[in-house]
């Protein structure tokens, strides 16, 4: 069943996938060099097969770690300017001619298209994996912010009303 065979001191060792291929090349290199047998027992590895077949799963789990850290440091931003825009945003616009319900509705859409966009997401990252729809996910969250603090900048009345929807 796909065993392959290693050729060198050891003719007859039969191995399962390519770590175990590895192990025993490194078992065989010890045993060219002196260092006992090739037999592939617990006794006969070499020192440092254990270590070597360990290195791989450290950096995954290191990498796994850091994107970790980094989605929740970018949830933690992307929410605090969520809610920083809580302070100051209903003032700036009544003073452009919004009404409260208005402004109500500016900050509810923000949560409306995460849920109504949040299958779809689901669907792309069974596609395209999770870390790239999730990038995009905080490029379009973040080009969105820019552009709406670009809002202050517009005419009072239905064109600031309109930008700050659509950029919300």
């Amino acid at each position: 069943q796909g065993y392959a065979t290693t050729d060198g001191n050891c003719p007859g060792l039969a191995t399962r996938n390519r770590h175990t291929q590895r192990v025993a090349a490194q078992a065989d290199a010890v045993a060219d060099l002196g260092g006992g047998s090739c037999s592939f027992e617990e006794e006969a590895r070499p020192p440092f097969a254990k270590r070597v077949a360990a290195m791989p799963r450290v950096v995954v789990q290191h990498h796994k770690f850091l994107v970790m850290v980094c989605i929740n440091v970018a949830n933690l931003v992307c929410h605090s300017v969520y809610s920083v825009l809580a302070a100051f945003f209903p003032q700036e616009a009544k003073a452009k001619g919004m009404s409260e319900d208005a402004v109500g509705i500016i900050f509810a859409s923000f949560a409306a298209v995460i849920f109504v966009c949040s299958p779809l997401a689901g669907r792309f990252m069974s596609k395209y994996g999770k870390v790239w729809v999730y990038i995009l996910g905080l490029v379009i969250v973040s080009l969105s912010t820019i552009c709406f603090s670009v809002a202050s900048m517009l005419p009072a009345g239905a064109p600031f009303a309109a930008w700050c929807f659509v950029m919300r």
